[in-house]
């Protein structure tokens, strides 16, 4: 601007001056224009900065907030699964509180606010708990401590502990028939009145203590066994026993019955010797008399109990059962004997001899047993923490009770049958209601079930027995609605098709009303799988033959695999194509109109054992005894060879088109990613080294089931991947197991001849928080 108001030439100084001015000012402007740069370069890397700050801490928070919740709901499956329903309660809700939801939750609160309905009572004892006696009226328990030899008092329907003694160190304890006194065996023996405190100790030691008739008390030790008086604690008299060791003592309203190691001795109040029972052939174990007085029974190492006549001192029957019997019962009506063994076996006989059901749980050792009033039901408790309840004389398994963490070791029916008392080593007893029952329902069959299937609107259950029987059942009301006699061949499948149920033998298929079991079609021949579609039934045979018969049973076209035997079929959706599970090792793809093979699909270098479409119908997945597990594209070109060393079986798809397995080898259930070839999980819950053999997916896809040699089934959350129900009331292998079509239920099949229905419908998942939140507080 300068040098456009200067007219003429410049002089050489100011000519310097203008370029040194146009220099800086140029200067300046590249000055300016770097800083700005600077500041919006560092003004964006700092945006930038801040942005992934932002997103590293909110990932940081977001994996924080999953593990939490990861913590809280293992924590809350836990307890669950232990019978703490309190504990779990407060962990799942917490879970809920930072953010978990899902099907699975729902369900697990449900049954931790169900099961609370079956523990009425905890007692924090503070110590374990060695023995415990219910008083005769069920109202008070009287409880011995280890380790300080504490001797409590309660009251069972507040839990309070009423009255206490320290230092008895008692090893036996009783109440008498009122509930005033309590008599206790140790090394100082007493006879107690917990109201007053008042306590007589008595001169010599005692391992054993009963109340006998006409006031007396009547102790057992290794050398003697006394009679004294309850009043005074003055020593009425001794029995003249002579051997060394005297092991078990029992006490009637008119006898003593004391074992001397194999023989029993027979005494009157009076101190007579009436009689010697002999016959054992090992150290007997226990010795017990009927209610009336009237029998004996005697438990004994060797592997026999045995009954007898008092009055007619006479032995009635033998009771072989194998291994040690800890424990030998006669119920109240003189009916039935019942006798446990250490493994857990259990047995009821009829007062001839005659074995009348087997039972029990030999997976724990058994520590307690117990029989109420009437002799219709028998409680088992063992060194795992379980206390089981029986039917007798079925022997079928009505309910268990888990809640304790280690050894029960004594167990008692309540004086009316209605309420369980347990007391473990883990310092509490707990407080059941007899009457709560795990299960929704149950139906017995004459013989072991093997099949089951449920109709589409969920009302009908079909099933089929080891006598080849098919019976329908109403699911509400557990009648039986109609019944197929056998063929005489044993039932290789079951399913239903609306309104259908197709079965195949080793003799015939067979096509039945589903709602009254009369005949529509059958052909006759030896059958291994069958398929039922809206136009054709479509059977597999043990000759390797694919029959397509009409819906009346004609048969339409014969398709020979030329493989050996179909061991299982697949259709499309559309019932076009036909998949065989093949002897020799392949898988058949076959045309349904036209019985053409499209594919033969080789791989396994063993029998094919089962054979799917994927949801979608693109891939084709097979498991063969040579375990491995192959999926193929529908061009028959192999896509993955899953394979983990272990037998797979009964493949499933769940929502997310992920493949679930169970193991043959195992206890594990795998979950595949089918279209990555890889394994995403493995899900254990069942007894270790007990495979399942039975697998199902639920409707929705959410949830799945497994029945397990082990007598359990088990419903596993799919999104969560873990267990959120153990269904433990079969007392041998669930073999099937599904959910009905609305999914409120689940019906087990087991090879204890029983079908149970199991109640899984749970509320809105809101409803369910707000009752755990009432049972936490």
């Amino acid at each position: 601007r300068w040098r456009a108001q200067r007219a003429g030439r410049l002089s050489e100084r100011e000519e310097a001056f203008a370029r040194a001015s146009l220099s800086e000012a140029a200067r300046g402007r590249r000055v300016r224009r770097i800083s700005i740069a600077s500041v919006v370069a560092i003004l964006s890397i700092a945006v930038v900065v801040l942005f992934r700050l932002r997103s590293t801490a909110d990932q940081l928070a977001t994996k924080s907030q999953r593990d939490l919740i990861d913590q809280l709901e293992a924590r809350g499956r836990e307890a669950l699964f232990e019978g703490d329903v309190v504990l779990a309660a407060e962990q799942l809700v917490k879970a809920y509180d930072a953010g978990l939801r899902g099907r699975g939750l729902a369900l697990m609160l449900h049954r931790a606010t169900a099961s609370r309905e079956a523990q009425l009572q905890v007692l924090e004892v503070g110590a374990p708990v060695r023995y415990t006696e219910l008083s005769p009226d069920g109202t008070q328990l009287l409880t011995v401590r280890d380790g300080d030899g504490r001797v409590g008092v309660w009251d069972l329907a507040s839990g309070t502990e009423l009255q206490h003694a320290n230092g008895i160190a008692p090893r036996w304890a009783q109440f008498d028939d009122d509930g005033r006194r309590v008599v206790v065996a140790g090394s100082v023996p007493k006879i107690w009145e917990p109201t007053s405190g008042r306590a007589i100790e008595l001169p010599r030691s005692a391992s054993e203590i009963r109340f006998g008739p006409d006031g007396t008390v009547i102790t057992q030790s290794e050398t003697e066994v006394a009679i004294w008086d309850v009043a005074s604690g003055g020593e009425v008299r001794r029995l003249p026993i002579a051997v060394p060791i005297i092991a078990r003592l029992d006490v009637s309203a008119r006898h003593l019955a004391v074992s001397d190691g194999r023989a029993i001795t027979l005494w009157d109040p009076g101190g007579a010797l009436l009689h010697t029972f002999e016959g054992h052939g090992d150290e007997i174990l226990r010795v017990s008399f009927s209610r009336d007085g009237e029998l004996l029974l005697s438990a004994s190492a060797d592997g026999s109990a045995r009954l007898w006549d008092v009055d007619a001192r006479a032995p009635l029957a033998v009771f072989s059962h194998g291994g040690r019997i800890v424990n030998a019962l006669v119920d109240a009506s003189r009916s039935y004997v019942v006798t446990t063994s250490e493994t857990g076996a259990a047995r009821v006989w009829s007062l001839d001899g005659t074995m009348l059901s087997a039972f029990g749980d030999r997976r724990a050792k058994l520590t307690a047993t117990s029989l109420d009033a009437e002799g219709r039901r028998a409680v088992m408790a063992d060194a795992a923490g379980s206390a089981c309840v029986y039917a007798i004389p079925s022997g079928a398994l009505v309910q268990c009770f888990q809640g304790h963490g280690k050894a029960i070791t004594a167990v008692h029916f309540g004086p009316d049958g209605r309420t369980i008392v347990t007391a473990s080593l883990d310092g509490t007893v707990r407080v059941w209601n007899a009457e709560a029952r795990a299960y929704a329902s149950a139906l017995e069959l004459p013989a072991r079930a093997d099949r089951l299937a449920v109709t589409p609107d969920g009302a009908t259950l079909v099933t089929s027995d080891h006598t080849g029987t098919i019976r329908g059942w109403e699911r509400a009301t557990g009648r039986e609605r109609w019944r197929v006699a056998g063929d005489g061949g044993d039932v290789s499948s079951l399913a239903i098709e609306g309104a259908h149920v197709l079965y195949t033998t080793t003799r015939g298929a067979y096509l039945v009303d589903a709602a009254t079991g009369s005949a529509v079609a059958s052909a006759a021949g030896a059958y291994e799988d069958a398929k039922l579609t809206s136009q054709a039934i479509v059977l597999s045979t043990t000759t390797g033959v694919i029959e397509v018969r009409s819906r009346n049973g004609a048969l339409v076209r014969a398709i020979d695999t030329g493989a050996g035997v179909v061991a299982q079929l697949a259709l499309s959706r559309d019932g076009r194509t036909i998949l065989s599970a093949n002897g020799d090792g392949t898988v058949g793809v076959f045309d349904a109109t036209t019985g053409q093979r499209e594919l033969a699909l080789a791989g396994h270098v063993g029998p094919v054992l089962d054979v799917v479409f994927s949801p979608d119908e693109r891939a084709i997945v097979s498991t063969a005894t040579d375990k491995t597990l192959r999926v193929w594209d529908r061009t028959g070109q192999p896509r993955h060879v899953l394979k983990n060393g272990e037998l797979l079986r009964t493949p499933r798809f769940d929502r997310r088109g992920r493949l679930l397995t169970a193991s043959a080898d195992s206890d594990r259930i795998y979950l595949w990613d089918l279209e990555g070839g890889r394994l995403l999980a493995h899900l254990q819950g069942h007894t270790p080294g007990s495979p399942s053999y039975a697998l199902a997916i639920a409707p929705g896809g959410e949830l799945a089931i497994s029945g397990s040699q082990d007598g359990s089934a088990i419903v596993w959350d799919l999104e969560r991947l873990g267990a959120v129900a153990r269904l433990a009331s079969h007392s041998h292998p669930v073999v099937s197991a599904m959910f009905t079509p609305d999914e409120a239920f689940v019906v087990t099949a087991s090879w204890d001849s029983t079908i149970k229905i199991w109640e899984v419908r749970a509320a809105a998942l809101e409803v369910e928080v707000g009752r755990a939140r009432r049972l936490s507080e």
